[in-house]
């Protein structure tokens, strides 16, 4: 690593520095030989002598650290003897003169007495190239006398560029490992996924018989159970749609042939006010109403309520129908009718199934009215010269309870003579039981009550009132019955 290759290199320049140090003849660095003291009151004399052994001396040294040269296998730039008067006087690996070596320093610091500085040096055609020089005095005395040791440390930048390939290396190779290990983790993971979105497409395109197949134990393989009992779902209440569709077609249809067997336009009588509402509370009704011609002074006018609602009573009322028209056919008798209905419709109503009527033959020249009630609610008649409200309830039993006897027995007449400006109206129960969103019913006397207030209007203005105001009253609650209501005014 970068910090061991550091350490070898200053180990090797501390030991060399030390080495070379310690090998210096005394005579270069020492004091003077025994032999030149004599010249010791000649100190030129004595020099010379000294710097003529130092310079046979120089000669040798090359030789004597050759093989610490050698040994260094080109770590060693150089070797310098400086003197103590601070000079280079010596280059032993390179050959080169000091003078030609341009130091860089770029840090310096101290191990044990060597003096370490790093930079970069160039010398001749060599350029920029990283060393480390160590320094040692020789003579503490004189700490120009110094040997420095000038190693290459351009192994460190081999290091550090090696070190920069491997964590370049390493990098690209985790990122590889990782790529790898990505897409096989994606695959693992996510191609449940995609089989899952791809039978999504199946059933989006409408095939709602397709069905995927679990491929884990995890949340997956539970999204995909989910999935397939959506699935199932979706397909069931698909086909619940379009048997709703096509229940409601034939709904549609059976309103369309129901509103035909009512009335298409209300009799015109001279002197005589007549109008009519109906409203079913689903799309078939069991709620019924007619005009009849009887004969040439005599004409019937019916109300009747089905027990049930819905297809149920639109069935039986369009049998009641059709028994009332024909039992009325040239029969002035209210109660007379009844009965014959009766006995042929109590012996094909199912148990629990009834039909409650009034029915009202009209005299057009005396405007008398002969009236029969199969337990229906009572009429309700207003008086003009009292401006008062009279109740119409002759005695009878619903039609379906008994085949004959009981009925017949049972059922009565009564007659009136209407005046100017008297009204009656005959309605069912779903006037008076109209609720509102809180389930309270609008009530018989307040019906009562609006007949009497506004019994002056035109029969039409008169209907049109009493809706408005049951729809006031119901408010945003649902209709719960069907409604009915038919009158007429003697003008």
């Amino acid at each position: 690593t970068y910090r061991e290759i550091d350490q070898q290199i200053n180990d090797k320049g501390v030991a060399l520095a030390s080495t070379v140090a310690a090998s210096l003849d005394r005579v270069l660095f020492g004091e003077v030989p025994e032999d030149l003291k004599d010249f010791d009151d000649d100190p030129e004399m004595q020099e010379d002598h000294m710097e003529e052994r130092r310079e046979q001396v120089y000669k040798k040294l090359p030789a004597r650290f050759n093989e610490i040269i050698t040994r260094s296998k080109g770590e060693i730039i150089n070797v310098l003897l400086v003197d103590f008067k601070g000079n280079a006087r010596l280059s032993l690996a390179s050959g080169i003169e000091s003078q030609q070596f341009k130091l860089e320093e770029l840090t310096s610091f101290k191990r044990d007495d060597v003096e370490i500085s790093e930079g970069r040096y160039t010398a001749g055609e060599v350029k920029n190239v990283r060393y480390r020089l160590y320094s040692r005095p020789i003579d503490s005395d004189h700490p120009n006398k110094k040997v420095q040791v000038l190693l290459k440390a351009d192994r460190i930048d081999e290091v550090t560029s090696n070190l920069g390939t491997r964590i370049t290396l390493i990098t690209l190779i985790g990122a590889g490992a990782g790529i790898i290990v990505a897409v096989i983790i994606s695959m693992v993971l996510t191609g449940p996924i995609r089989a899952l979105e791809q039978d999504i497409a199946h059933v989006a395109q409408g095939d709602l018989d397709h069905e995927t197949l679990p491929r884990s134990q995890d949340e997956i393989g539970a999204l995909a159970h989910t999935f397939n009992a959506m699935t199932q779902n979706l397909r069931v209440a698909q086909e619940a749609a379009v048997a709703r569709e096509s229940l409601q077609r034939e709904l549609d249809i059976a309103t369309e042939i129901q509103t035909k067997l009512l009335p298409e336009r209300i009799p015109q009588i001279p002197g005589v006010d007549i109008h009519s509402f109906y409203r079913a509370a689903k799309e078939v009704g069991g709620d019924y109403y007619d005009f009849i011609v009887i004969d040439q002074h005599h004409m019937g006018i019916i109300v009747a309520d089905v027990s049930g609602k819905g297809v149920p009573g639109s069935m039986v009322m369009t049998m009641f129908r059709s028994l009332i028209r024909l039992a009325s056919v040239r029969n002035s008798s209210p109660s007379d009718t009844f009965r014959k209905v009766n006995r042929i419709l109590a012996k094909d109503l199912r148990r629990g199934m009834f039909v409650t009527a009034v029915y009202m033959i009209f005299d057009v020249q005396s405007k008398t009215l002969r009236v029969a009630s199969a337990g229906h609610n009572p009429s309700v008649l207003y008086r003009a010269a009292t401006g008062k409200v009279e109740l119409i309830n002759p005695q009878g039993i619903a039609l379906g309870f008994d085949k004959g006897p009981i009925f017949d027995n049972h059922i009565r007449e009564q007659e009136i003579v209407l005046g100017s400006g008297d009204r009656i109206a005959a309605y069912t129960d779903g006037v008076t039981e109209a609720m509102d969103e809180d389930g309270e019913e609008f009530g018989d006397d307040p019906f009562y009550e609006l007949v009497r207030d506004k019994a002056t209007l035109s029969s039409k203005d008169f209907v049109a009132e009493v809706v408005k105001t049951l729809e006031k009253h119901r408010g945003r609650g649902e209709q719960s019955d069907d409604i009915t209501i038919t009158t007429l005014a003697v003008q």
